[in-house]
């Protein structure tokens, strides 16, 4: 899970071959990305710009693109993400 500049969440779906962006304000799913895979295991957003998606995926099921990392630019930017010790 991810969160881009506008404060929307953007979820990688396990077992569901998509990746969605939700309002948190409402509630309401803004769109989703299909993907050619079933199996999904993040999304983060990249690119020095931040208005790229990067969303890795597991290698189950048989499926021939299966673990592969897939890529899009979308048309809003994402938080950087920060690392912390626990």
């Amino acid at each position: 899970m991810t969160v881009d500049e506008e404060g929307h969440l953007w979820i990688a779906h396990s077992a569901g071959g998509k990746v969605s962006r939700w309002n948190p304000k409402n509630g309401e799913k803004v769109f989703e990305i299909k993907l050619p895979v079933v199996y999904v295991s993040s999304v983060t957003f990249g690119s020095p710009e931040m208005n790229r998606i990067f969303i890795t995926t597991m290698s189950r099921g048989g499926e021939s693109l299966a673990g592969r990392l897939f890529t899009t630019k979308v048309n809003i930017r994402g938080l950087q993400s920060y690392k912390f010790l626990i």
